[in-house]
């Protein structure tokens, strides 16, 4: 394809504008005389950019074939279907080159900032769990391949770990380094007052201790995170782990004490329950009505034998980063 053909436009556009800026200008091009070889150079034209987040947050291959069906036609009769096997090859490898959708480019950035803002050579960093941690798992890699950084790495979970391992960083856990300077993890919602809901990947237990044993605990999360009052982005309940033999009376203490429904989480690839990294399981309990103090719902919560922990983070968290639509990241604390 033709370099001199400018279509790559700026990253801070929104999703309307980028589809609609890119398809002014190939129609102003190919009406100037600018014609392209074949119809995969057509396809073409519309991924030189930096990500694929123009049109919206797309990630699959099929929904990615739609939105181009409706939008590029075939310039000839030998060529009635754009998407044939090495169209969608080509779509498939400028993914896997550059294009990562809108909520993941996010929770990149807010990663890679909170790494670079909180970790210096020779930290003990508690590693968090999540699909946002795998980018600070990345930085920190980066960081001591590039930059000779010496840390140790306590995982939260088993995924944690072998993050820290596949990565070549080096593990340790609590025995080792008691105190961590720094813990990095994600949210499933975060509040104003910065308190947290964290369990939805099962991991909560664990992830409490980390965080309770660190000098500083920093989330990482995406816009989507972000909210003024919990329950109002994350709608499957707050996680509490408890001891299997105790899930049932104190299912039905949670229920008769606060309300709504304390529901026992199923394991999506096996038959019967999740069990978590602790051989537990977990209650999700949705509550109607959001109460005045979830710091006294917690400690209520924790007062009921059979509660191993809970989801909620009460005043842990010293800063959040929220990788924002924008391209930009947020911080709150």
């Amino acid at each position: 394809m033709r370099d001199h053909i400018p279509y790559c436009l700026p990253q801070k556009d929104n999703s309307m504008n980028f589809g609609t800026k890119i398809i002014g200008r190939f129609q102003k091009s190919t009406a100037a005389g600018n014609r392209f070889n074949n119809k995969h150079e057509w396809l073409l034209v519309f991924l030189r950019v930096p990500s694929l987040t123009y049109f919206g947050e797309m990630t699959s291959i099929s929904r990615l074939g739609l939105a181009l069906k409706t939008i590029i036609r075939p310039r000839t009769a030998r060529s009635p279907d754009l998407l044939t096997s090495k169209t969608l090859l080509l779509i498939r490898n400028f993914g896997r080159m550059s294009g990562m959708s809108l909520v993941e480019q996010a929770k990149k950035a807010a990663a890679e900032a909170a790494v670079d803002n909180h970790v210096q050579d020779g930290f003990a960093v508690g590693v968090g769990s999540g699909s946002t941690v795998v980018y600070a798992v990345d930085r920190l890699a980066e960081l001591v391949k590039t930059k000779g950084y010496k840390l140790q790495c306590v995982p939260t979970s088993f995924q944690a770990r072998e993050l820290i391992i596949s990565n070549g960083l080096n593990l340790s856990d609590l025995e080792r380094n008691p105190v961590l300077d720094v813990a990095i993890d994600g949210a499933d919602e975060v509040d104003k007052d910065m308190n947290l809901i964290k369990g939805g990947g099962g991991c909560l237990t664990q992830e409490k201790i980390v965080a309770a044993n660190s000098k500083s605990f920093v989330v990482i999360a995406d816009f989507r995170k972000l909210s003024e009052t919990l329950g109002t982005k994350w709608t499957k309940g707050i996680p509490i782990e408890v001891i299997p033999m105790a899930y049932k009376p104190v299912q039905k203490k949670i229920q008769e004490k606060f309300g709504g429904e304390a529901v026992l989480r199923m394991a999506k690839a096996k038959a019967g329950p999740l069990v978590t990294d602790n051989n537990n399981l977990i209650l999700d309990w949705k509550f109607t009505t959001a109460p005045s103090s979830w710091q006294d719902v917690n400690q209520e919560l924790m007062m009921i034998p059979g509660v191993v922990d809970t989801g909620l983070f009460i005043k842990m968290a010293e800063k959040a980063y929220f990788g924002m639509e924008n391209g930009e990241v947020e911080t709150r604390g």
